[in-house]
């Protein structure tokens, strides 16, 4: 396969994912819809690639079906606790947050270390 259309598709997948998002943020913004199930698609599509890139198939090359618990929790939350996105979603919106370590220092009090510690784990 020549290296321009692995580049060229590669190039058409995010853009793709840069639309649906832009359009989910862009829809989200003026109304207080129900989410839509596309934001939840992308969401999952982004998680799952990036994952895949850091080891999901060195994983799977290595052992098996090992692999398959990376992609099975977040089908079960996406698709059987979408309450529990909708609570941290409006929590985010309300604290403004938006970072892991924002959210979990707003848990704290706003504790400006326990950001710093959380942003220097991950």
């Amino acid at each position: 396969m020549p290296v321009w259309l692995i580049v060229l598709a590669a190039g058409l997948y995010v853009a793709g994912l840069f639309a649906v998002a832009w359009r989910g943020d862009r829809h989200a913004r003026g109304t207080d819809a129900a989410p839509n199930p596309f934001v939840y698609a992308l969401a999952l599509s982004v998680y799952c690639t990036s994952w895949t890139y850091f080891g999901a198939v060195g994983t799977a090359a290595s052992s098996g079906w090992d692999y398959l618990p990376i992609y099975a929790g977040p089908v079960i939350v996406f698709v059987f606790l979408p309450g529990i996105l909708k609570r941290i979603g409006e929590v985010a919106h309300r604290e403004s947050i938006s970072s892991l370590a924002d959210f979990l220092s707003a848990r704290y009090g706003k504790s400006a270390w326990l950001s710093a510690l959380v942003t220097l784990i991950a």
